[in-house]
């Protein structure tokens, strides 16, 4: 099954795999372009609902691909437990009451260059070659969080500027998504035994290599900052303080590598 196969597949299963009050639900292919990435997305919106998740299907085609058994039926019961588990109901007035919005505000990084047509319709600051862009949480659940990005003409209704934005979001980004500073070696050790679990490898099996990681991966000279979702995580090393706990925890001079946007890593200058 090819690509075009399968996103016209869960299109039109979308509706088996959910329950009667979405009989009537309006089921949608678009092209969704955001910060970093361009996927095409599914939407399952009902009557009234103001408030309907974008699947990632290139995510899920991806996904799909990988599994032995190449077993749709799984990955139409993500999707719908995707969609039912999202409030279908949001009172869009809190996103243009910037007093609301402010508890809710959070950051983001990005490559400025490689998202110059976002940013040009989006307040932002420049670091580097960098940019910090400005969204609001609206919503958290097991299923994933629902956001939605600060545009210019959003700013100039809240009647606030640039700087105002960036400090509120500065100060409310750590309550949101709190930054996470770990050994590089802890986490590709907790990372490896999590597949190691998911593949059903036996316990003793897991016992003597969580056994053999333990004597070496906390030698690696990497750190890791992220926040604790390890999404969206990168923008953490512009969190007040977080830089200089960095350096009390390495104990000097360190560079800083932006791996992705989910987190940067660092470690000692030579």
């Amino acid at each position: 099954m090819n690509f075009e196969e399968f996103i016209n597949t869960v299109k039109d299963t979308i509706k088996d795999y959910l329950p009667e009050e979405y009989k009537d639900a309006e089921v949608k292919l678009l092209e969704n372009r955001k910060l970093n990435t361009h996927y095409t997305g599914l939407t399952v919106t009902r009557k009234g609902d103001t408030l309907a998740p974008t699947i990632n299907l290139n995510a899920l085609f991806e996904n799909y691909g990988q599994q032995t058994e190449n077993n749709l039926a799984s990955v139409m019961e993500e999707v719908a437990s995707v969609i039912q588990h999202t409030p279908g109901k949001f009172d869009i007035g809190r996103v243009m009451d910037y007093d609301s919005v402010k508890k809710n505000l959070f950051m983001k990084l990005s490559a400025a260059e490689k998202n110059a047509d976002i940013l040009d319709h989006a307040p932002h600051i420049i670091k580097e070659d960098l940019a910090i862009t400005f969204h609001i949480m609206l919503d958290q659940s097991e299923a994933g969080a629902a956001t939605t990005m600060i545009k210019d003409q959003m700013l100039e209704a809240y009647g606030v500027d640039l700087q105002q934005l960036y400090q509120d979001a500065l100060h409310n980004s750590p309550v949101i998504a709190p930054a996470q500073i770990e050994n590089m070696g802890e986490v590709l050790e907790r990372m490896m035994l999590e597949d190691m679990k998911a593949a059903g490898a036996p316990a003793e099996v897991i016992q003597e290599m969580e056994k053999d990681l333990q004597e070496t991966s906390r030698d690696n000279p990497m750190t890791v900052i992220t926040n604790d979702r390890s999404t969206d995580g990168a923008a953490a090393i512009f969190y007040p303080g977080v830089m200089d706990q960095v350096g009390e925890r390495l104990n000097g001079d360190y560079f800083i590598l932006p791996s992705s946007v989910h987190e940067s890593a660092t470690r000692f200058a030579a």
